[in-house]
């Protein structure tokens, strides 16, 4: 799927970027939307990622509360790449747009 869809060899790398002010965050869980650059295929994409941020001592988490939707299009990736991957799984349609979620540990 690298090789056909993202052409991982022309375009190895995918960056993302965002910042939380952790001196902000109090103790227990905080429900937040954090503005996120993201870098693929030579083009960027500003993305707002709904997540929950709990903080303890040692340890900072970051998980999705709902999936964000991005489509290959976006980056620009070209519709060919699909269309290549789809075949070698029987020519079923794959869609170009995905839901994407994370979870994150962050050790302080």
């Amino acid at each position: 799927m690298n090789e056909i869809f993202f052409e991982s060899v022309k375009s190895p790398e995918v960056k993302v970027s965002g910042k939380v002010d952790l001196a902000a965050l109090s103790n227990g869980p905080k429900k937040l939307v954090i503005p996120v650059q993201v870098i693929m295929y030579g083009k960027t994409k500003s993305i707002n990622f709904p997540v929950v941020i709990l903080k303890d001592n040692n340890y900072v988490m970051v998980s999705s509360s709902s999936s964000v939707i991005v489509g290959a299009a976006d980056f620009g990736l070209p519709s060919e790449n699909l269309t290549k991957l789809a075949a070698t799984v029987g020519g079923i349609k794959i869609s170009d747009r995905v839901p994407v979620s994370l979870a994150l540990v962050f050790k302080k």
